[in-house]
């Protein structure tokens, strides 16, 4: 028969088991504390990279709104700066553009405004064609000098200037610089030419500023 095995010999066998035992849990706490460590690390992972996706975005809100305010700066930063040439050489400038077909968004007008000093104020002018020419008219001021028409003053109306060029008009015939000028009058029958500079040289520059198209 074989022999029973010691108390000093079972107990080493008890206390040796005991202590592989809690040498494993030791090992399954510190594998479980690294679990939680990297279960912690990923969720801080996630959160930066949620993070970094509201950056993004916030960055490109914040581009598009320095974009924004940059053209509202370029519209309030527009100034009219005189243009170069006689009102003469504008408006040939405008007919040969009218005459070669040109798109109307490609033209001086299209892409720039312009503007006279007439009668005591800025006027800005507005360029038309028909059947053939250009014709340029201010916006409409106050003229005249009376409340009531007498044969020495003309009373106060509603009018402005205009100048033709290249039309069918038969005094629309200016040599050198000039040009053919008309004041037009608001009326109870409607707009009427009245009176003239005639074929005149404009002493007043034209200016001009950069179109800004939403």
């Amino acid at each position: 028969m074989n022999a029973l095995p010691s108390e000093t010999t079972a107990t080493n066998k008890v206390n040796k088991v005991l202590e592989c035992a809690v040498e494993q849990g030791v090992e399954l706490n510190r594998l479980r504390s690294a679990i939680d460590n990297a279960e912690a690390a990923s969720a801080s992972a996630s959160q930066a990279r949620d993070a970094a996706v509201g950056a993004v975005g916030e960055i490109a809100t914040t581009a598009k709104q320095l974009e924004d305010v940059t053209q509202l700066l370029e519209q309030l930063h527009n100034p009219w700066i005189q243009d170069e040439r006689t009102f003469k050489r504008i408006m040939l400038a405008l007919e040969q553009e009218r005459q070669g077909g040109l798109a109307l968004i490609d033209r001086e007008v299209g892409q720039f405004e312009f503007a006279i000093f007439r009668n005591g104020g800025f006027r800005e002018l507005t360029f038309s064609e028909w059947n053939g020419g250009i014709r340029a008219m201010t916006d409409s001021y106050i003229r005249g000098d009376v409340s009531e028409f007498s044969d020495s003053a003309q009373f106060f109306s509603l009018g402005g200037s205009l100048w033709v060029l290249g039309t069918d008009d038969v005094n629309d015939n200016c040599s050198g610089e000039e040009l053919r000028h008309y004041y037009y009058q608001y009326q109870q029958t409607g707009v009427h030419i009245r009176n003239s500079n005639g074929c005149s040289v404009e002493s007043s520059p034209i200016y001009k500023r950069k179109r800004v198209f939403q």
